[in-house]
């Protein structure tokens, strides 16, 4: 390489590596500004160092009567100043049996009134946080057991923008709050609902019931095996149970591509002891239940079927050929006959002779390449059509020749009986004996059968 290329491959590749730092420097940029301006939202105010929980819930075993303080931590993630609407709500059930919200519209009948914020309007600055305290007052006449609420925060809009459609976003914090006295920790599992979506797609479907009078943090797996026992995919996680609440978990199962019969079963495992409170990692009384199996047949998908075809199809050409060699090879057993090679005989000639191919009259005789064929040598090959005829007359004149001696019979039966005489026949002349030359005579190959 001369010098003038060297020069040229270095400017090319300081190009190259000035164009990939720009691209990174502005990525990263750009990637700040996303993150800075990734929204708003909450947290506990003082979280509690025995409960890794406490630091995303509100969590507190309160008697009647009592009042807890508590605050809530507004966090502005955003590079503008905002004003932010904070208030509370009642829990209540998602359609698929998770915790949500109700609107800031929906009266509060819950832990949504007890809850007490000493201001639900805050206005914080950019990339700061603020906090605002509140109070949670039990009422006397509550029931034993868990409560849920949520503390809402949502972005005030301004007057102009109010005017229009606006879509607000908000982000909610779940309070909950047990009640002591008589905890009843326990589910309920149903079985596995086996679901057809499309002909190469199944969904599993598991309900879990909290019959309890508290919420139980749930493992909830649903194994898929073959029948080997073998698994083949694994479905769940660690998902909250509400009291009174039934939670319905979906699980999608896709074809293999030739199909197959699975089974599904459905595990839940949770702590049954009254003690424990939400976020205890460790399970005291572990309980596990499970749903008895459930076989259900997967469809090949399409990419299965057409190979499937295939193959069936193959098989099918495959036994055929196979019969049908079978069968020519007892047909060559027997009705094949002997023959003796004479010289100048060979592959070709036979072939031709015989009008045979030439392969299957090397493959009977088990003859290889070069398929030299040597005088004197006895190969089998197939009766020749004149040969099929001089038999079938051989077998005519036996018969003749023994229909003439019955009629020779009956003749000297009818003499016996007229005492010897019998009626003249009409003279005839005598053939000419003709007189064959030896060399006129047709030459005929030493065929002998096959014993």
């Amino acid at each position: 390489m001369n010098l003038n290329a060297k020069r040229t491959l270095n400017i090319n590749l300081y190009r190259l590596i000035s164009i990939l730092v720009s691209f990174i420097l502005f990525s990263n940029i750009l990637f700040s500004r996303a993150i800075e301006y990734s929204g708003f939202g909450g947290k506990p105010a003082f979280p509690r160092e025995d409960n890794p929980r406490t630091e995303s819930i509100f969590v507190h075993t309160v008697n009647p009567g009592e009042i807890v303080e508590e605050g809530v931590r507004v966090v502005n993630n955003t590079n503008e100043t905002k004003t932010f609407v904070v208030y509370a709500a009642d829990y209540t059930r998602s359609t698929d049996g998770g915790f949500a919200c109700r609107q800031y519209s929906q009266d509060k009948n819950g832990v949504g009134s007890w809850i007490n914020l000493e201001t639900e309007e805050i206005t914080v600055d950019s990339m700061s946080e603020e906090t605002i305290p509140f109070e949670i007052a039990i009422p006397e006449d509550v029931e034993v057991g868990e409560h849920n609420g949520c503390i809402l925060i949502q972005e005030k809009k301004p007057s102009s923008e109010a005017a229009g459609i606006s879509i607000s976003i908000r982000t909610g914090l779940r309070v909950a709050i047990t009640i002591p006295g008589e905890i009843i920790r326990k589910l309920s599992l149903s079985n596995i609902l086996v679901i057809r979506k499309a002909l190469d797609k199944i969904n599993l479907n598991l309900s879990v019931k909290n019959t309890g009078n508290v919420s139980i943090d749930t493992d909830v797996r649903v194994g898929v095996y073959n029948l080997f026992g073998k698994e083949i995919i694994t479905f769940g996680g660690q998902y909250p149970i509400f009291r009174n609440d039934e939670a319905t978990y979906n699980y999608n199962v896709k074809s293999p591509t030739f199909g197959s019969i699975y089974k599904a079963k459905g595990v839940v495992t949770y702590d049954g002891n009254a003690g424990t409170e939400i976020g205890n990692e460790v399970y005291a009384n572990p309980i596990t239940i499970e749903t008895r199996p459930v076989y259900f047949l997967v469809y090949p998908t399409l990419k299965g079927i057409a190979i499937i075809l295939i193959s069936v199809f193959a098989l099918i050409f495959l036994l055929l050929k196979t019969f049908i060699r079978r069968k020519r090879k007892k047909w060559i057993m027997n009705n094949w006959v002997q023959y003796k090679a004479k010289r100048n005989d060979d592959i070709n000639s036979l072939s031709e002779k015989y009008d045979v191919n030439w392969k299957i009259l090397a493959k009977t005789n088990k003859l290889k390449e070069p398929y030299i064929i040597k005088s004197g040598d006895i190969l089998k090959v197939p009766p020749k059509a004149k040969e099929t005829e001089d038999k079938k007359s051989v077998k005519k004149s036996d018969g003749t020749k023994n229909s003439r001696n019955v009629k020779t019979r009956n003749s000297l039966k009818e003499n016996t009986k007229t005492g010897g005489k019998s009626k003249p026949k009409s003279s005839s002349k005598p053939k000419p004996v003709v007189k064959k030359d030896p060399s006129t005579e047709p030459k005929v190959d030493e065929v002998s059968s096959i014993v």
